[in-house]
């Protein structure tokens, strides 16, 4: 469909099971002016049929096909197809309430430019049970000099980093190059809405949980995989690179770069060192690792605080000892 007002991208990948469900919530939207983009990822089950079926049937679906490269890879491929002024994100298991793409409110910012607008999600069971997990935020306008300090402060929007449940200005993303990274696939979503989030002057929430974040009890999400710890070590540093822009370009509270510092650093570093020691046996690519965090050492020495006693600890073995010495107490404490 030429000059829809908003493109859908949902990456497709073995979903045969959840794939139409997702799609017929879409199609049930009270907003109408949208077209759909289905990336089916190389998936070795009938999704890609089940998405070509759609497109031959309904104006607004369009159905693209790629080799296997990730979900992070399936949403920029859509991306490059995008034509619309605004874009959006569904993952191919969850769906949507009828009211979802109109409680984005789009007659009101047409004319806006530079601008992210959100609202929540919360997550259901397939018969839409709740499981207590939301986000339902305020409605509200941050605009002006202390936006994005104030949008973090009162609606938490720097953790809310799922790609989903917001929507973007294609123009933002297309002039600025955002992409998802192929980097790692731990925290694209989030690097993805912070990079974009470097280039907004304006935020629009709306109340209302009518993202449908569908949670099958079997579903072995990626936050409960193990990651290779280079790929982690990466991430970190990607991370680490778009959270100093951001306390760079914008005046932020020592709450703000408090919390800012845990997710990029505390966090990351944490989950990189657990990761370096329960998967690295050899003691000279253990210590290459430990060099090439070090490198950075003073802002460490800013920005590394972890709130247990066990990884004050860890902090002390880090940035206090010689980097042998310190080798030998990680591989004690951490490895598994």
């Amino acid at each position: 469909m030429d000059n829809a007002t908003i493109t859908i991208i949902v990456p497709v990948y073995k979903a045969e099971s959840t794939i139409e469900r997702c799609v017929d919530s879409i199609l049930a939207q009270s907003y109408s002016d949208w077209e759909l983009i289905l990336v089916d990822d190389g998936s070795p089950d009938d999704s890609g049929k089940i998405c070509d079926h759609y497109a031959a049937s309904e104006s607004r679906i369009r159905s693209l096909h790629i080799p296997n490269g990730g979900a992070g890879n399936a949403r920029n491929y859509g991306l490059d197809n995008c034509k619309s002024k605004w874009v959006t994100f569904v993952d191919s298991d969850d769906s949507l309430e009828p009211g979802y793409l109109e409680n984005f409110h789009l007659d009101s910012h047409q004319a806006d430019a530079a601008i992210i607008i959100m609202q929540g999600y919360h997550r259901v069971t397939p018969d839409k049970k709740f499981l207590g997990e939301k986000i339902d935020l305020s409605e509200a306008t941050y605009d002006g000099l202390f936006f994005l300090e104030n949008a973090f402060i009162s609606d938490s929007l720097f953790e809310y980093g799922q790609v989903v449940g917001k929507l973007y200005d294609f123009e933002i993303i297309r002039r600025n190059n955002i992409r998802f990274t192929s980097e790692f696939h731990l925290s694209e979503d989030h690097l993805f809405y912070l990079t974009y989030l470097c280039h907004t002057t304006k935020i629009v929430t709306y109340s209302g949980t009518l993202y449908n974040y569908i949670w099958e009890e079997y579903t072995i999400g990626l936050s409960r995989k193990s990651h290779p710890y280079r790929e982690l070590y990466r991430r970190y540093r990607v991370l680490l690179d778009v959270c100093m822009t951001l306390k760079s370009q914008y005046r932020f509270s020592h709450t703000n770069i408090e919390r800012i510092n845990y997710f990029s650093v505390t966090g990351s570093l944490s989950l990189l060192l657990q990761a370096i020691y329960s998967q690295e046996e050899n003691i000279v690519n253990r210590k290459e690792m430990l060099r090439l965090i070090l490198h950075d050492k003073s802002l460490l020495v800013e920005a590394f605080k972890p709130k247990s006693i066990n990884g004050k600890m860890l902090r002390f073995v880090l940035l206090r000892l010689p980097l042998p010495i310190a080798d030998l107490l990680l591989a004690f404490a951490l490895k598994h």
